[in-house]
């Protein structure tokens, strides 16, 4: 307080004032007297008015310093005002909580005592720059006060008018920085997932594009990023509309539901995808995220599956007809067996030779069919397992069509069937010799079963394009009409057909047949009309020589 003996600024201005006055006397009339008081009366009024409005300017300064105050020390940015040597001259209170100590105790601190060492240099630097390149600087550093965790903050400084000082605003941004890295670790967690993800907004555009949906796709996150969608993947939707599906969206969120999408290629990918909605406060839908699975396996696995099945199927028909079949074939010779076996064993002395010959030829011609089904099962078991031998060799065709045929020639003589020969002298063919065979056998006895008396059958054969040789067996008999025919080769489908003379007929030769040429990478097919007869052929490499000769 001051002292009361001292005069106030204003007594000392008045008396400044008398004395001044005293060295310039003033001879004023009465009239210019009034006249000067008037005025001074004015002047004073407006004097007064002034002070007035120098008062309400004083409290309006006055309440916007504190406003600024007020909002410098609680704004949400800390504030620091720093000499050269970093020292602390000024801080509001936001800087100060963030370094969690009183302001007061704070002034003249030096700011680098507060931070963390490993990003001391970095400050260094950043100060050195404000004060020598005289331009704003900024940096990133972390603060602590060796009590609580440290925080990452964000600086930015400027130098003052003179040049002394500089002003700083710092920023916290360690929620940001742990939010980012949750985000790189969210993201690292989508880009290595094993479904494609990918991100678009409200208009389609990629935001997103991981690791899986490059090698899905073809395409690479810096190539999409950005782009329309539809640029890229066009969708093939199955069962739902692209309508119903964004409908599905709006409504719950997400659809889940299988596509088929193009790969950079041109390849078609089956797809399941879920797509999302994402919202935003408003819950406005603001982007859109999809996650795409390659199903190609899948389906894939499905597929073998069904084939499995349908195989598994086919071998249940197979071996219900494999068992008719032998209940069948057995059933007829024993038959034989059993019905002249009793009548021999106690008449034979009362037969006549004629008799006795006759008997006994039933009896052979029922072990001969027999036999012959015994080996076509053999052989036929012995193939689906794969332990029959198979040693192609070249041959001469024409050397070795009639192996074997011995019991086929007496039963088309009984049938006065006449068979003929259409074969190149020297032609030959690459084939396991037992199989060919077996092959001959049966395609020609299963002509003389279903040729009637007086009948012809003819085998031919030709060379082919590509070094192959084409072998067939015609015969003038019944024939087969088209529901036959397209069901000749498979054993689950029941032909039983009877032959001319009764002769039994299983179609297992025919099968075994198809399985023997498959085996040598051949093919067999028929063309028969109905009551007009029949021509079984098939196709088998030749020999090298052939193909040397065509050229």
């Amino acid at each position: 307080m001051k002292s009361s003996n001292k005069k106030s600024k204003a007594e000392i201005l008045r008396q400044k004032a008398e004395e001044a006055l005293k060295k310039y006397p003033i001879n004023l009339s009465e009239t210019d007297t009034l006249k000067l008081l008037h005025e001074l009366e004015v002047h004073q009024i407006e004097l007064n008015l002034q002070n007035e409005e120098l008062l309400l300017a004083k409290k309006q300064a006055d309440t916007a310093a504190e406003k600024f105050i007020e909002l410098f020390d609680y704004s949400p940015t800390g504030y620091f005002i720093l000499s050269k040597e970093g020292k602390i001259t000024d801080l509001n209170l936001t800087a100060a909580q963030m370094i969690c100590k009183d302001r007061s105790r704070l002034k003249n601190k030096s700011f680098c005592d507060f931070v963390t060492h490993d990003t001391k240099p970095v400050f260094n630097l950043f100060l050195r720059k404000v004060f020598t390149g005289k331009v704003k600087e900024s940096c990133d550093v972390k603060l602590s006060d060796n009590k609580n965790s440290p925080i990452f903050v964000h600086i930015v400084g400027v130098v003052r008018g003179n040049w002394e000082q500089c002003f700083v605003t710092i920023v916290d941004i360690t929620e940001r920085l742990r939010n980012e890295e949750k985000i790189r670790y969210q993201s690292g967690l989508l880009e290595n997932v094993s479904d494609a993800v990918i991100a678009t907004d409200i208009k389609y555009n990629i935001q997103f594009w991981n690791k899986t949906a490059e090698k899905q796709y073809g395409w690479k996150a810096s190539e999409v990023i950005g782009k329309p969608f539809g640029m890229f993947i066009k969708n093939i939707y199955h069962g739902d509309s692209l309508e119903a599906i964004l409908q599905k969206i709006s409504q719950d969120g997400y659809w889940k539901g299988e596509v088929t999408q193009n790969h950079r290629d041109g390849s078609l990918i089956p797809i399941i995808s879920t797509v999302s909605r994402i919202t935003d406060e408003a819950n406005q839908i603001t982007d859109f995220i999809s996650v795409n699975r390659d199903i190609t396996e899948y389906k894939q696995a499905v597929e073998g599956l069904q084939k499995s099945e349908d195989s598994l199927r086919k071998v249940n028909a197979e071996k219900d007809k494999f068992f008719s079949i032998i209940a069948h074939d057995l059933h007829s010779p024993f038959q034989t067996f059993f019905s002249y076996s009793p009548k021999m064993a106690e008449e034979l002395p009362t037969f006549t030779l004629e008799k006795s010959r006759k008997i006994i030829v039933y009896m052979r011609n029922a072990a001969n069919k027999l036999f012959n089904f015994v080996d076509n099962l053999l052989e036929w078991a012995l193939m689906q397992r794969g332990l029959m031998g198979f040693k192609p060799e070249t041959f001469i065709i024409s050397d070795n069509i009639g192996n074997n045929l011995e019991l086929i020639f007496e039963a088309a003589d009984n049938k006065k069937i006449t068979i003929s020969y259409d074969i190149p002298e020297n032609l030959k063919v690459i084939a396991d010799l037992h199989m060919f065979e077996g092959l001959m056998r049966n395609l020609i006895f299963n002509a003389v079963k279903f040729t009637p008396k007086n009948g012809k059958i003819k085998v031919a054969a030709k060379p082919q394009p590509n070094n192959a040789v084409e072998i067939s067996i015609s015969d003038t008999g019944i024939g087969m009409n088209k529901k036959i025919t397209d069901n000749l080769f498979q054993l689950s489908e029941q032909i039983n057909r009877k032959g001319t003379e009764g002769e039994p007929s299983t179609g297992l030769g025919l099968i075994i047949c198809k399985d023997f040429i498959e085996k040598h990478g051949g093919k067999i097919w028929v063309e028969s009309e109905e009551g007009k007869g029949s021509t079984f052929s098939f196709m088998l490499p030749g020999s090298k020589e052939l193909g040397e000769r065509k050229l």
